[in-house]
């Protein structure tokens, strides 16, 4: 059996073939670290782009509008907007539909950068994921004041980019890659840093929005585990927690609007207004409607 080397291609190349033009603005930094932005709007888009030799991430800021993007012929339909920010890792190839012209800004990140950054921020090594279109303004705010600083490339700005530099790679490392920075306490608990993540996602999302199963895996754990490992830091389990946090949200929407009960439990992530009145009667001991008399007449 023959063994098949991917060849893989230099991205500003790659890119000049697909968009078939060139970038509007080329910024190189031939300091340590060398990066390269390019901004580079282009129109409507239907082509496969090759293995690239670095990672790319782009930003958008340009007008809504929607993406699809094909690989290992699986269909991801997306829509990018401004603050959006699409990352392509080092060797991954897709084919892509874009229907419109897009303003975006290309940032091109060699893999060796990629790891001795992340050394600084105490990670070994950064696995990127592929995403598309993923709402991020932090990252796309980054990317954006860097490819700013770069033009005028003095002593002060350079300093300035270096520490940016380290920022864009812990938002990387958080919202982009498959790194584990989530480390478990010896108690068997979350981190201080796992345990504020996963409540912030559990205390904004409604019941169905979130599963543990994807909220584990960002952690890096198993569902399994993360369970076990939530439960010891709060003494409840996710689900619980989520519901939990739900019906306070709903209560006090039942206390303070007269928005119907029925808006609520859909709003809530419930399928009915019969599965939500057991699920709040299940934790209060009381119905919605009950619930809302009682805090008009107290």
């Amino acid at each position: 059996m023959k063994n098949h080397t991917i060849m893989l291609a230099d991205p500003a190349s790659e890119m000049s073939r697909v968009l078939n033009n060139q970038p509007e603005l080329i910024i190189v930094n031939d300091n340590p670290p060398s990066i390269c932005c390019y901004k580079w709007p282009h129109g409507p888009l239907h082509e496969i782009i090759s293995p690239l030799d670095q990672h790319v991430i782009i930003a958008h800021y340009g007008n809504m509008q929607r993406v699809e993007r094909t690989t290992d012929n699986k269909v991801s339909k997306n829509v990018i907007r401004n603050g959006a920010i699409t990352t392509i890792p080092l060797g991954s190839s897709s084919y892509w539909d874009v229907y419109n012209p897009v303003d975006v800004i290309h940032f091109y990140l060699p893999n060796s950068i990629l790891n001795t950054l992340a050394q600084q921020v105490d990670v070994s090594e950064v696995e990127l994921k592929l995403h598309t279109g993923l709402y991020d303004i932090v990252t796309s705010k980054i990317i954006v004041l860097i490819s700013e600083l770069l033009v005028d490339n003095n002593k002060i700005n350079q300093l300035l980019c270096e520490h940016l530099l380290l920022v864009l790679m812990v938002q990387l490392i958080k919202n982009h890659s498959a790194a584990n920075i989530f480390i478990e306490q010896s108690n068997g608990g979350l981190s201080p840093r796992a345990l504020k993540y996963s409540i912030e996602k559990l205390d904004s999302s409604p019941v169905g929005d979130v599963s543990i199963k994807s909220l584990s895996e960002e952690l890096g754990l198993s569902s399994a585990h993360f369970c076990r490992a939530f439960k010891s830091s709060t003494g409840v389990t996710p689900y619980s927690w989520l519901k939990q946090r739900v019906i306070e949200r709903a209560s006090l929407q039942l206390e303070l609007s007269e928005k119907p009960i029925f808006d609520i439990a859909l709003e809530s992530g419930y399928s009915s207004q019969n599965a939500f009145t057991l699920a709040f009667r299940k934790l209060t001991g009381i119905s919605p409607g009950q619930w809302r008399d009682k805090k008009k007449h107290r």
